[in-house]
């Protein structure tokens, strides 16, 4: 018998015994001592048939053909077809699986499989269909929180222009700026939905180390921090959103949005659709910024970071011909005080209007008490009272109109009844009986109005309710 060993592959018997075989020549040490043909079968050859890794790539590219084509022939048909009319406020989402999401949305899973055909062996067809599918599902739930926020969201925020945002957001090369707004686009409208609440907390995690390390001059980046303060406002964490807020501020104060109409502002020749959103929306984020610092003030007695004063900005045109492209030249703000009955108007700039003279009081009263200290005594109350009745009518004239059906409808109201409350209360120490008479008979029927206000939103569901609440 040869020393020599054979390889280390083990012989029939000895693999079929479950022995260990010394691989001997021409003999196994088993097969030896029991007089039994020593025979082993050759080791099949190790990885995949030749062809068969290049085949395999070829169908994964095929199979990711037909799922881009199919994705971008839908969303070529707009939004409508992922989101069925009753979709839309609807007052409560159930947890949906898959299965069921991809119903809802109106597009079927057998829509989505692809034939066996495409793929032979049917473990890796199986494995790579679902893969797939969950990619597509994927995008499809990215749509749902879009479409959520325009529909919750953006009308109490009216800050973007929905159809250039969907140009860029189903882009794979979004700039880091807009992967931010996105984000935090998608956090607002889960705080309004049922839905993917345990997204909540990473994302806001994420957005807020990647925004602070983020340097960029463009629209959504003011957009972003804009609509962060925001979301912080709704998850009451007060400290953060003044924080947010100051950054906020400044931002659109350097990017001079403040003078956007400028006559002495050199403007840019172009006509084009872009040129237009992209205006119309930087005055929009100034606005808003404008709008929260005003709130800010209003209920805290801070001073003002945004005056009036200093600003050559149009008020925003209404949203339906914004997000229509119908250019129409906006008022200045105070156009839109000095003529509180005209039509051309929205629910948004009733807000704008509101703070505005509530702004304006708040002042007056603040510079009353800075004269007081200094020594002056001679201011002309009875001046002041008349000054004051003259806001009181401009602002009970904007209410009037209000669209109590807008979700900024019952906020702009009782937003009027604050400004009285907060106006009266800037007299009660230094004035006539009569006029403390007034000023009383006028908080009593402004708190009595929000108490009747308030109850009237207890009624709605809470994604209904502005908000800026």
């Amino acid at each position: 018998m040869s020393s020599r060993q054979r390889n280390t592959t083990s012989c029939n018997e000895c693999k079929r015994r479950k022995l260990r075989c010394d691989a001997q020549q021409p003999r196994c040490g088993f097969c030896l001592r029991s007089n039994t043909l020593c025979e082993a079968s050759p080791r099949g050859k190790r990885g995949p048939k030749r062809g068969h890794l290049d085949a395999l790539r070829s169908r994964l590219d095929q199979l990711e053909e037909m799922l881009q084509r199919r994705l971008e022939a839908e969303q070529s048909q707009g939004l409508s077809i992922y989101l069925p009319p009753e979709l839309h406020y609807a007052p409560t989402f159930g947890t949906q699986t898959p299965d069921t999401l991809s119903l809802n949305l109106g597009l079927p899973l057998e829509s989505l499989q692809l034939q066996d055909k495409v793929l032979i062996d049917p473990i890796v067809h199986a494995e790579l269909c679902d893969k797939r599918l969950q990619k597509y599902l994927q995008k499809i739930t990215n749509i749902l929180r879009d479409q959520l926020y325009f529909d919750r969201a953006h009308p109490s925020f009216p800050i973007l222009h929905q159809a250039s945002y969907l140009a860029w957001s189903r882009s794979s090369d979004k700039s880091p700026i807009q992967i931010c707004l996105q984000r935090i686009m998608w956090i607002i409208a889960i705080l309004l939905s049922t839905q993917f609440r345990e997204l909540i907390e990473p994302l806001y995690t994420q957005l807020k180390r990647d925004l602070e390390s983020v340097e960029s001059f463009e629209i959504e980046h003011a957009q972003s921090w804009t609509l962060l303060t925001v979301c912080e406002l709704m998850r009451a964490s007060y400290t953060q959103a003044w924080i947010s807020a100051g950054r906020m501020f400044r931002m659109v104060q350097g990017l001079r949005y403040h003078e956007i109409d400028s006559p002495d502002k050199s403007h840019d020749s172009q006509n084009d659709l872009q040129h237009f959103t992209r205006t119309e929306e930087k005055r929009r984020v100034f606005w808003m910024a404008y709008f929260l610092d005003h709130l800010f003030s209003m209920r805290n007695d801070w001073p003002m970071t945004l005056s009036e004063h200093m600003i050559c900005t149009r008020l925003p045109i209404p949203d339906g011909d914004f997000q229509a492209n119908r250019e129409t030249p906006g008022h200045f703000i105070s156009h839109a005080i000095t003529n509180p009955t005209s039509q051309d108007t929205s629910s948004f700039n009733d807000c704008i209007v509101l703070v505005t003279l509530c702004g304006r009081g708040l002042l007056r009263n603040r510079h009353n008490k800075i004269s007081k200290a200094y020594g002056d005594t001679d201011s002309d109350l009875t001046e002041y009272w008349r000054w004051l009745k003259d806001i009181f009518s401009s602002n009970d004239q904007i209410t009037s109109r209000i669209d109590k059906l807008h979700p900024l409808g019952t906020f702009s109201l009782i937003l009027g009844q604050v400004t009285e409350v907060l106006l009266c209360k800037g007299v009660l120490q230094t004035n006539t009986q009569s006029v403390l008479d007034e000023c009383y008979k006028r908080i009593s029927t402004a708190a009595e109005e929000i108490i009747r206000l308030a109850k009237e939103l207890s009624n709605l569901h809470f994604s209904q309710v502005s908000t800026s609440f």
